[in-house]
């Protein structure tokens, strides 16, 4: 009897030690997968640095525009961006004529004068036309000048064709004064045959072709004897040509080696430059 009560103790022993190992064992089955879990919310946590990467990213795009900024904060640019003059920037309807193309006429001119020393370049575009014996092309410009060594943009800038015998002309607006690009040398038919190569100074807050009591003209770098040299206040003015390079200076009055034309002025059968 005492055998039998003891085996049966031993048995009842051997269950609950079984009942604990399988308790044991789903407290660790659980415990792994709560591993599981976390190693999850440790993927979500990566998956959140992804996205703030992102916003880095997005930052740096951000970046981009500071770096812009800086440029403009920056150190002003020191040389022209030339264009590409269009030979087909306007179509002029002309009665008589018909549809008349007419081009981009751009220009680069160095003037030197008492405290004046600069580089000036001016995009004439044609924006309408004249229908007088002649389609005739009206511009307006822009302009930018090079001086002591930076570009800037240059406003008050204006280009007048010059009527059917294209006889132009420049205005530009500098530190308060007006000035303008003209011919010194006029030929046979009241014609120009070089660009402008002369500037007049005009009166200060007045332009050198307004009219009134008293000459607009403070200084007339133009005025010359026919058959004389250089005018008083020369300027050297270049057309940008087709390809939109940037054009060598050639003084006008003087002689050069690679175009047997040179020097084009003074004009053949020149007459004095018109008074104003």
């Amino acid at each position: 009897m005492k055998k039998s009560f003891l085996l049966f103790q031993a048995i009842l022993i051997l269950f609950l030690l079984s009942l604990i190992a399988s308790a044991c064992s789903d407290d660790g089955d659980e415990s792994e997968s709560d591993g599981d879990v976390s190693e999850s919310d440790a993927e979500g946590q990566s998956d959140g640095d992804d996205e703030s990467s992102d916003g880095d990213t997005a930052d740096g795009d951000e970046s981009g525009g500071d770096t812009e900024e800086a440029d403009g904060d920056g150190e002003a640019p020191t040389e022209f961006s030339f264009r590409v003059p269009r030979t087909d920037a306007y179509i002029c309807e002309d009665p008589n004529m018909g549809d008349t193309e007419m081009s981009d006429l751009d220009h680069l001119c160095q003037i030197k004068y008492e405290e004046l020393d600069l580089e000036l370049y001016v995009q004439s575009t044609p924006t309408s036309c004249v229908t007088n014996f002649w389609p005739m092309p009206v511009y307006e410009s822009e302009a930018w000048i090079k001086r002591d060594g930076a570009v800037s943009k240059l406003d008050g800038v204006s280009y007048d064709f010059g009527g059917n015998h294209h006889n132009d002309w420049l205005n530009f607006v500098l530190d308060g004064r007006n000035y303008q690009l003209w011919h010194s040398s006029i030929g046979i038919g009241w014609r120009r045959c070089a660009p402008v190569d002369c500037m007049l100074v005009c009166r200060e807050g007045m332009s050198c072709s307004q009219e009134g009591e008293e000459s607009a003209i403070e200084v007339n770098g133009c005025e010359r004897e026919p058959g004389s040299g250089a005018p008083p206040i020369p300027v050297i003015c270049m057309e940008i040509p087709a390809d939109g390079s940037r054009p060598d200076f050639i003084d006008p009055w003087q002689p050069w080696e690679g175009d047997e034309y040179y020097p084009l002025l003074p004009c053949d059968g020149e007459e004095d430059v018109m008074t104003r």
